[in-house]
């Protein structure tokens, strides 16, 4: 085969892979199988289609992220009431000029 049928083949072959169904939502991985890999179109769309899709804005980092809750914190200890008054107090009771009224 001449070098330009190879071109045309292989570019045949990158665009059945980044064309396919499958590699919507799985745009980098289809990338590194179509240029990376020496895969036929048939075998990288088997590939892409275990993969997970980018549903969450930011990849799949961000999708894996958001898929895993976030815990609740709080700034300390169990008591859920506290005020922002009594917040202030504490802080405030750490500063050395601080004078505790009786």
């Amino acid at each position: 085969m001449s070098v330009q049928g190879n071109n045309r083949t292989t570019r045949a072959r990158c665009k059945a892979i980044l064309d396919s169904e499958e590699a919507k939502g799985r745009e980098a991985q289809a990338r590194t199988l179509a240029f990376d890999t020496d895969l036929t179109p048939e075998q990288a769309i088997s590939v892409l289609k275990t993969g997970t899709k980018a549903t969450v804005a930011g990849g799949v980092f961000a999708a894996a992220m958001a898929a895993g809750g976030n815990p609740k914190v709080g700034g300390g200890g169990d008591n859920e009431s506290d005020t922002d008054e009594n917040a202030a107090k504490r802080i405030v009771s750490f500063h050395p000029n601080f004078k505790r009224s009786a």
